[in-house]
């Protein structure tokens, strides 16, 4: 069950979310819009979103390529995976030349994509440096969806 809290506006009783209340004061606080912060939590948390997008960092590779380097990926939800980012617009699909007469499609990060790496790394340094023996994935989470 949520906890809730009441907020009185005018005459009629309002009922928020006690996280939806912390994520209002937290971002009148910092000045940030807490929404579009979950949008992007929301992004990263799929279970391998942040394995893809780090294989294609240093630059575009061919699917096979991807369903090598990153390790324990089923091909289904490699594809899937592939096809979220593409929406997203965190990745895109540029055409690579194989040889004089062969070109192939590979998946290159977008300017998008590629400016998660600082914010994620910041992110990896804090959680590095204070939280990693606080916070863990629950148990009974499912880390298998994407």
């Amino acid at each position: 069950m949520d906890a809730t809290l009441e907020r009185n506006n005018d005459h009629d009783t309002q009922t928020m979310p006690c996280g939806a209340v912390l994520g209002v004061a937290l971002g009148s606080a910092l000045g940030v819009d807490v929404d579009a912060a979950l949008g992007v939590a929301a992004l990263l948390s799929r279970r391998w979103v942040l394995p893809v997008a780090v294989a294609l960092a240093p630059g575009p590779l061919r699917r096979f390529q991807l369903a090598v380097r990153v390790a324990g990926i089923s091909p289904k939800v490699l594809t899937e995976t592939l096809r979220f980012l593409e929406r997203s617009d965190v990745i895109e699909r540029v055409l690579v030349r194989e040889s004089d007469t062969t070109v192939g499609v590979a998946y290159a990060l977008t300017p998008l994509g590629a400016s998660l790496g600082e914010p994620v790394a910041a992110l990896a340094r804090w959680s590095t440096s204070c939280c990693a023996d606080r916070v863990r994935v629950p148990r009974g989470t499912d880390r298998r969806s994407t």
